[in-house]
């Protein structure tokens, strides 16, 4: 287990296979509503306080982050997140399978963020882009850690949030593609 600081409110810690064996965990498992996940979660955050001395600050939530290794792990970011109002306390974990889908405003919008999107391609591990409707898109699939600050920069030229499956799964069958934009 590979543990880095990044800040004061982000850890992110790699797992390898063997780390995943041994907390009797796989990345397909991973759900925060099961009690088996919980148990691995808080394991490695009472690890990252022994490692770190101390655990990501946060005065809200706690965003967890998790995107699948090639050598069967996992990498898992920790990010502090402010208090939404509803509860004090409260972790939720994204899976890295959940794409951020953009709305551009408009053409000249789209083709700015898009320009924006290939300066920050080390923040993705992939994109496409698509027009349905008239209206342009990007789905986006962020590096751990990353989407928030994709999505607050292409704030700017529209809408970038995460959708129901089933709102995205509409966008990728029926929306035109539009040239290669994959990483």
């Amino acid at each position: 287990m590979k543990i880095e600081s990044r800040g004061e409110e982000t850890v992110v810690v790699e797992l390898t296979a063997e780390d995943m064996r041994e907390m009797d965990i796989t990345y397909e498992a991973l759900d925060y509503r099961s009690v088996e996940t919980r148990r691995v979660i808080w394991t490695i955050l009472d690890r990252v306080k022994r490692s770190l001395g101390r655990s990501p600050e946060t005065d809200g939530r706690l965003l967890i982050e998790a995107a699948p290794s090639e050598d069967g792990g996992c990498v898992l970011c920790f990010s502090g997140a402010p208090a939404d109002g509803k509860a004090k306390k409260r972790m939720i974990l994204k899976k890295e399978d959940e794409p951020l889908v953009f709305q551009a405003l408009d053409a000249d919008a789209f083709l700015t963020a898009r320009k924006l999107l290939k300066e920050n391609v080390d923040r993705l591990r992939r994109w496409e882009t698509y027009r349905l409707n008239g209206a342009y898109y990007a789905v986006l699939y962020p590096q751990p850690a990353c989407a928030q600050v994709l999505a607050f920069r292409l704030g700017e030229f529209g809408d970038a949030s995460f959708r129901p499956p089933i709102e995205t799964g509409r966008l990728l069958e029926n929306g035109e593609p539009l040239g290669a934009s994959a990483k």
